[in-house]
């Protein structure tokens, strides 16, 4: 397969909502990019509120061909015609198939439900399964996630986060979100300090827990005021937060229009951290896996 870097890859459910996909719009819109909106077509589809059995593949092909025409009308309608469009219905297990296509794309964007509710086709393991696998970003957009197109740049708020988990290894990752997101008001690299047992029982001093704190702080400001200095058109600000990961970037979604995390594990595999895994359950916003091991995309 040629490399098509100049096209997300928006994978298209059978459900209704179009969260993913608007939010892709906005995003070629702003980048300059074209969309190929992929439906796999497997065993079962959910079609104007039915379960259809789709043991016949050309049933569950015909079933993704009526969703590609809704979506590249919708296409249409939200950015006037002005984005490159091309549709593809392969079929195969969601994961796998979309994780094999994404090497040919600069992104691949999926929709999910929050955890808890009813099965989809882009759950949480399919999103997980496809951030695991892809070589390239996977950004993973709430269901209920409203995107506004008004703006010629794609509408989308400035604030963006990135959760750095070591802050000397973090160049490749934020490197990435100041590229994506350049013309943003402000990127806030977080950093979840999490104070063990031990600290909290006061078996460890007290001021030797304020030195760590001083020193992890210090060392999260200086990569930020590095990345400030190659970037004056926008702030890069730091924000270090005392808490499990996983409870500080959730909240952090809360305030925030996109959220960057990078996979760390430089070998492609089938799972992804707890941290991320539970994000792309439960995370307010959309949230983008960039693998840090991988090359980036051109």
């Amino acid at each position: 397969m040629s490399a098509r870097r100049d096209e997300l890859l928006v994978a298209i459910g059978s459900e209704a909502g179009f969260a993913a996909l608007d939010w892709a719009v906005g995003r070629a819109l702003r980048s300059g990019l074209n969309l190929h909106l992929v439906h796999v077509a497997h065993s079962h589809h959910v079609l104007a509120g039915q379960t259809h059995p789709a043991g016949d593949l050309d049933a569950a092909e015909s079933i993704g061909k009526q969703l590609m025409r809704a979506a590249v009308q919708r296409v249409e309608k939200q950015s006037g015609a002005a984005l490159g469009v091309r549709t593809s219905v392969p079929t195969g297990r969601p994961a796998e198939v979309l994780a094999e296509m994404a090497s040919s794309s600069a992104a691949v964007v999926l929709q999910h439900r929050p955890h808890g509710a009813a099965a989809s086709v882009f759950g949480g393991s399919v999103v997980a399964g496809v951030a695991a696998r892809a070589d390239v970003p996977v950004v993973s957009v709430p269901e209920a996630w409203e995107t506004t197109l008004a703006s010629g740049d794609g509408g989308l708020a400035p604030r963006v986060a990135v959760g750095v988990a070591e802050p000397a290894a973090a160049d490749a990752l934020i490197g990435h979100a100041i590229d994506t997101w350049r013309g943003r008001e402000c990127l806030t690299l977080v950093h979840a300090l999490h104070v063990s047992a031990a600290h909290e029982l006061g078996l460890k001093s007290q001021d030797f827990a304020a030195e760590w704190v001083e020193r992890e702080a210090k060392r999260l400001n200086d990569v930020a005021a590095a990345w400030q200095s190659k970037s004056p058109n926008g702030l890069v600000e730091s924000r270090l937060l005392h808490g499990r990961p996983i409870n500080v970037l959730q909240e952090i979604s809360r305030d925030s229009e996109h959220l960057v995390v990078g996979r760390s594990h430089t070998h492609l595999g089938s799972h992804v951290g707890s941290v991320t895994a539970s994000l792309l359950r439960h995370a307010a916003c959309p949230v983008e896996v960039f693998p840090v091991g991988a090359a980036a995309p051109a």
